[in-house]
């Protein structure tokens, strides 16, 4: 009888021993599977700018709100802003600026509540404006580098 007794300890034990081991596999299963899980990728990121550096952590580009508007900007090795798009709020028109800033000089394309223009400037500060609807004509300037119009043509009579 006592070996009647044990064995059917035994068998008990066993089977707590198979259940337990059974639950572990499930459980290290599940674990596993939802590592591997790969997560969900945002649909959508909402910022106000985003920074874009090099390999040396130095900034070399901007995408942000500025002036009430969207602007990129890409900056030469120094920092300094040599290519900028932006739509400002106000006239919530777009523009393209060029620059070189060891030079001074500078290209501004824009589109302006009287029509597209176009600036090119020296590092002396030479300024020559060509307009396109510029108060209904289109216009030829240029400027010296305190702004005094040093020659300008216009297709509307003045």
């Amino acid at each position: 009888m006592e070996l009647e007794v044990r064995v059917d300890k035994l068998e008990r034990e066993n089977r707590r021993i198979k259940r337990l081991g059974y639950t572990t596999l499930i459980v290290a299963g599940l674990v596993i599977a939802l590592g591997q899980a790969r997560p969900q990728q945002p649909e959508v990121i909402r910022a106000t700018k985003f920074v874009l550096v090099d390999e040396n952590g130095q900034q070399r580009a901007t995408l942000g709100i500025e002036n009430g508007g969207p602007a990129l900007v890409l900056e030469d090795t120094s920092g300094r802003g040599v290519v900028q798009l932006q739509v400002p709020k106000i006239p919530d028109k777009p523009s393209l600026y060029l620059a070189d800033p060891r030079e001074s000089a500078r290209v501004e394309l824009a589109m302006t509540m009287n029509g597209p223009v176009l600036h090119f400037t020296d590092k002396t500060g030479t300024r020559v404006r060509l307009a396109a609807n510029e108060l209904n004509a289109p216009l030829a300037a240029i400027y010296d580098d305190e702004g005094k119009q040093l020659f300008k043509i216009s297709a509307k009579e003045e």
